[in-house]
């Protein structure tokens, strides 16, 4: 499956109903990616917000291999309030702004390490990579 298809399906997926009718937003799905695995981080409800995760290609139906890394967790207005830090005077403060500035130019948020990047997924961007630090700092790298 090629990239465009993927994502175009994550964005199926971002707005899909839930067992009581509503439904749930995830704005920035399809742009995180994991830092330890590579894989997408997964759309996640948790605690009445949304985030999201990765289990690193592990599922419920099999026992967790001592060696798999920890899930990674992230919060989605964590993300937001990093983004509109780094993005205010280019995507503005609006959420749905901010991810379609990402996916126009071809950056993925990377979670999962010591700290929290924005970067080109081609090289053909340009654009700096963006690196947070644990303390939240922004780093152009």
């Amino acid at each position: 499956m090629d990239e465009a298809t993927f994502l175009a399906i994550q964005g199926m997926r971002a707005g899909r109903p839930t067992k009581y009718g509503g439904t749930r937003t995830y704005v920035l799905a399809g742009l995180v990616q994991c830092q330890l695995c590579g894989r997408r981080l997964d759309s996640h409800w948790v605690n009445g917000r949304p985030g999201y995760r990765c289990r690193h290609g592990h599922t419920s139906a099999r026992n967790r291999p001592p060696e798999l890394a920890k899930n990674v967790y992230v919060r989605e207005d964590h993300l937001l309030n990093d983004l509109r830090a780094r993005f205010a005077e280019t995507a503005g403060d609006d959420a749905a702004a901010i991810a379609d500035y990402l996916r126009t130019n071809d950056l993925t948020i990377m979670c999962g390490g010591p700290t929290r990047e924005v970067k080109a997924c081609s090289p053909q961007c340009g654009l700096a990579t963006i690196a947070e630090t644990a303390g939240g700092q922004l780093l152009l790298l």
